[in-house]
């Protein structure tokens, strides 16, 4: 089981080995505090300006910042923070977009479809 730290979430990002699906809760600001500092997780934003702006945020020893691929498997956790913009094209946010950002929190659990 491994807790990773990302900035969005797609279903994709699951295993297609086994029958699994993922369980979201939206949480708030002091729950994603709460569980960064009792769990070991491991950083997957890809975003460095995001990864920066996050490890300040929430006093993070490492930077999160990792653009190594992600497949979840049965018993992992996801905590996304994900900033509330949009933007016209796919492209990495400026500073002042992930400063100025509202964000959402959300704890995906993978499990075993029954």
């Amino acid at each position: 089981m491994r807790t990773y730290l990302t900035s969005t979430f797609s279903p994709s990002m699951i295993s297609q080995r086994d029958k699994l699906r993922a369980i979201v809760w939206e949480i708030q600001e002091e729950e994603v505090v709460r569980i960064l500092r009792s769990t070991t997780f491991i950083g997957r934003i890809g975003h460095e300006n995001t990864a920066s702006l996050i490890k300040e945020r929430f006093n993070l020893s490492e930077s999160p910042f990792s653009r190594e691929p992600l497949t979840l498997e049965e018993g992992d956790a996801v905590i996304c923070l994900i900033p509330q913009f949009r933007v016209q094209e796919s492209r990495e946010f400026t500073d002042a977009e992930i400063k100025g950002a509202k964000f959402r929190y959300f704890y995906v659990r993978v499990e075993k479809l029954e």
